[in-house]
C-alpha cells in the first residue's frame, strides 16, 4: 500500500500531462480541489491555477497544463507526506508497545529467578506479618504476574472508555487500535511501579497496605492512572490523523504541526 500510492500519483500526473485538449479543460476543478485539500489556500501555485480557472469559465487550457501538472504533483507529494507521518507515528507506537512488553515480561522472569530482588518489593509487613499480592507467604514471580495482570485489565477498561475521544482515520495504519494496545503493557508497568512506590513510602501518609485486597485495589488505581500519559499521546495521534484525512478534511485547511 505504501508503494502503491506514489505509483498511483505518478500515473495520475502522467494522464494529466498527455490528456487530449478536449478532456483537459474539465480537469482543472479536480486538481484545484486536491490542491486546496493538501496544500491549503495560501499555496501560490494553487492561487494561480484558481485565478486562471476563474478567468476561463472554470476550464483548463493548454497554456496552463504545466501549471496544473506541477500543482497536482505538489498536492500528491503533500498527501504522501501526510501518510508518511501517520506511518512513522504508528511505527513509533508499535516499537513502544514492544519495548514495554519486554520490560513487563522481564520483570516477571526476574521475580521467579530472584524473588527477593523485585517480587519482595510488592509485599508489605503490617503488624509484622508479610502480605504479598497473592496473600501471606513468600514473594515470587506470581505476585508480579498478579499485579501486572490487574494493571493491564484496569488499563484496558480505561482505554475502552477513552475510545470515545479517538477519531477515525482514512489511513490503513489502524492508529486508534495501536493507541489502545499501548495501554496494556503500560498499565502493567504502571501498576507494578505504583506498588513499589507505596512500599518505598514515596506517597506521604501511605506506608503499609494491610492485605492482598488493598494491594490489588491500588494496582487497579495505578493501572488506570496511565491514562494521564496515554491521553497526551492520544492528542498527538489525533493531530497526526487530522493531517491525513483524505476527502474528509475540510477544503483550505493547512496541515497542523
Amino acid at each position: 500500500m505504501d508503494r502503491a500510492w506514489p505509483n498511483l500519483h505518478k500515473t495520475e500526473e502522467a494522464i494529466l500531462r498527455i490528456s487530449p485538449t478536449g478532456d483537459l479543460r474539465w480537469c482543472g476543478a479536480t486538481v484545484l480541489a486536491k490542491a486546496e485539500q493538501h496544500l491549503g489556500i495560501k499555496d501560490p501555485q494553487r492561487k494561480l491555477l484558481e485565478s486562471h480557472l476563474g478567468d476561463n469559465s472554470h476550464q483548463l487550457d493548454e497554456n496552463f497544463r504545466d501549471l496544473a501538472v506541477r500543482t497536482l504533483h505538489a498536492a500528491n507529494d503533500a498527501a504522501d507526506s501526510e501518510r508518511a507521518q501517520v506511518r512513522t507515528f504508528r511505527n513509533f507506537l508499535l516499537s513502544s508497545i514492544l519495548a514495554l512488553t519486554v520490560l513487563a515480561s522481564l520483570s516477571v522472569i526476574w521475580g521467579f529467578a530472584a524473588p527477593g530482588a523485585l517480587a519482595e518489593k510488592t509485599c508489605f509487613y503490617p503488624a509484622g506479618v508479610r502480605q504479598c499480592p497473592v496473600g501471606a507467604g513468600e514473594p515470587s514471580g506470581v505476585d508480579l504476574m498478579l499485579v501486572e495482570f490487574i494493571g493491564m485489565c484496569a488499563a484496558a477498561v480505561a482505554g475502552a472508555i477513552s475510545l470515545r475521544h479517538i477519531q477515525g482515520t482514512a489511513t490503513p495504519y489502524m492508529v486508534p487500535m495501536v493507541l489502545m494496545l499501548l495501554r496494556i503493557p503500560l498499565g502493567a508497568l504502571s501498576a507494578l511501579l505504583g506498588i513499589i512506590l507505596i512500599r518505598g513510602e514515596f506517597i506521604p501518609g501511605l506506608t503499609y497496605l494491610d492485605n492482598s485486597g488493598q494491594i490489588a485495589a491500588w494496582a487497579i488505581f495505578f493501572g488506570i492512572a496511565q491514562e494521564s500519559i496515554t491521553r497526551m499521546i492520544d492528542q498527538q495521534g489525533n493531530r497526526v490523523l487530522d493531517n491525513a484525512r483524505g476527502s474528509m478534511r475540510e477544503f483550505g485547511t493547512v496541515p497542523r504541526e
